[in-house]
């Protein structure tokens, strides 16, 4: 098997691709891997090289993403269609929250261990034209996205506190969405929400566990809706959010869950609309869940966790 790294150098707080790179080339030649590197050199670099790769041989291929949840994104977008392909990630961004689906994340730093991975079948959210892995996020939490990735920039700000700081922030204009939305075909029924998130996995803005009942392969995406809170209850709730526990006690009256394979969310006007990290701009969205359109290959000595006992 060939294996294809995609370093991106704008992942994080700083450009790590030069250390990413020795330690790929040591494991890959100690191994006598059929290995090569590619840089990223902008937006949407990642899915054209991943497509015109695979486009070229059937030879089977597995590509890791070596960056954030973006990357990861473009790479899965970039493989749909090519059953050749295989896809892991090796977290260098701001929020890693992908990795949070499995048990020990950090053998997705170990480059043997990610060598000796094994694939397992992995659901995606299609999104209009487009795939999500991990987690669609519409209203407070987008803009909380929008000012975390300037926020992340500041050498005072620590990885940890990147989002809560974006929260904050964003609780001055406390933005929302209003939508029609329809679940499974079911009528269009009038919205509004201070947040939204719709899962395929569990976890965003760096350790959120918004979506505890997700799973990344039940044919099924979690749909989130928190009332329009005010502001001193929403903080008071976010602890509970953090930590997962919304979904029951206190927190649960402000919360709408929604288990569904089909979701169709119109807002009337252009809204921001956040996919696994990256904002688009859409005045209607369609989601539907493709089941196991992805393999992943889970690096040695971590398994898929998240929904498992669902």
């Amino acid at each position: 098997m060939r294996h294809l790294f995609i370093l991106n150098p704008c992942a994080g707080k700083k450009d790590n691709s030069g250390a990413w790179r020795e330690k790929i080339e040591s494991a890959c030649q100690s191994r006598g891997a059929d290995y090569s590197i590619h840089v990223t050199t902008g937006a949407g670099d990642a899915c054209e090289t991943v497509r015109s790769t695979l486009a070229a041989s059937d030879e089977p291929v597995r590509i890791y993403a070596c960056g954030g949840d973006g990357t990861l994104n473009e790479i899965v977008n970039g493989v749909i269609g090519f059953p050749q392909a295989q896809i892991s990630v090796i977290p260098d961004g701001t929020g890693n929250d992908f990795v949070r689906n499995f048990s020990r994340p950090e053998q997705f730093l170990d480059i043997e261990a990610q060598l000796d991975g094994e694939p397992i079948r992995l659901d995606a959210i299609r999104v209009n034209d487009r795939y999500c892995i991990n987690m669609i996020n519409i209203g407070f939490d987008c803009e909380v996205v929008r000012k975390t990735d300037s926020i992340k920039k500041s050498p005072l700000v620590p990885d940890g506190l990147a989002y809560l700081v974006g929260v904050l922030a964003t609780l001055i204009r406390k933005p929302g969405v209003k939508a029609k939305i329809s679940f499974g075909g079911s009528e269009p029924e009038d919205c509004r929400f201070l947040l939204t998130a719709i899962g395929n996995g569990a976890f965003c803005g760096g350790g959120y566990d918004s979506l505890p009942p997700a799973s990344l392969r039940d044919g099924k995406m979690d749909f989130l809706g928190v009332s329009n809170l005010g502001r001193i209850k929403f903080l008071s709730l976010l602890g509970d959010y953090k930590k997962g526990k919304h979904l029951d006690g206190r927190a649960a009256r402000y919360m709408r869950h929604v288990a569904a394979s089909e979701i169709e969310m119109d807002f009337g006007a252009e809204q921001a609309v956040c996919v696994d990290g990256e904002i688009v701009y859409e005045n209607r969205i369609r989601l539907s869940v493709v089941p196991e359109a992805v393999s992943f290959s889970v690096p040695a000595g971590s398994e898929l966790v998240q929904g498992e006992k669902k």
